[in-house]
């Protein structure tokens, strides 16, 4: 069966209720399903709250607390002491710069890293607009050009430099606008 279907959910057992779940139905790093972490939830006595890294009511001065939206305050999910050890797991995680930066162009673009590339290749390795490499460093190293995109459809129309995407960004992609700015260029600046 594993080999008809290779991209198929895993079984995992849930340490709380002992039963054997698909593994979507877990929270990423848990080990409980997320029915038990519900009713854990649901079980909480007044005064405390659930930490679901130590699996223990505790008393909610031993929560941090976050400013979300609006000014509203709401707890962590995590205890203090489990955010703390959480943070050092993480932070001791090696760091791969292209998964990093092929998840975050998959989430904001729908776009792979290779696809990326294939771009990139295709616009010569240069600005759609300007026809020039990226010229701005970031930590020692080149910053890749930006993909530029419609706001309002999501489309993906090319690669540009951040000199140029700025510059596009701050004309509102108005079409008017930047006609009425090369008029301006034109007709007052001598050159």
């Amino acid at each position: 069966m594993d080999s008809l279907f290779p991209n198929a959910p895993q079984d995992k057992t849930c340490t709380r209720c002992g039963h054997s779940k698909s593994s979507k139905l877990f929270p990423r790093r848990n080990e409980w399903c997320r029915l038990c972490l519900q009713r854990a939830h649901d079980a909480t006595p007044p005064g405390k709250k659930f930490c679901v890294g130590c699996k223990a009511y505790l008393f909610l001065p031993a929560f941090r607390s976050e400013t979300i939206s609006l000014g509203r305050v709401r707890l962590e999910s995590f205890c203090k002491r489990c955010a703390s050890k959480r943070s050092v797991e993480l932070s001791r995680q090696k760091y791969d710069a292209t998964a990093s930066r092929d998840q975050n162009l998959q989430k904001n673009h729908g776009l792979t890293l290779t696809e990326f590339n294939a771009m990139l290749a295709e616009q010569g390795g240069v600005c759609a607009i300007c026809k020039l490499p990226s010229r701005v460093t970031e930590k020692g190293k080149l910053r890749p050009l930006s993909v530029d995109h419609c706001h309002v459809t999501g489309a993906i129309r090319g690669l540009l430099c951040d000199h140029c995407n700025r510059a596009l960004g701050g004309l509102a992609s108005d079409p008017y606008r930047t006609i009425s700015l090369l008029r301006y260029i034109v007709e007052r600046c001598l050159w």
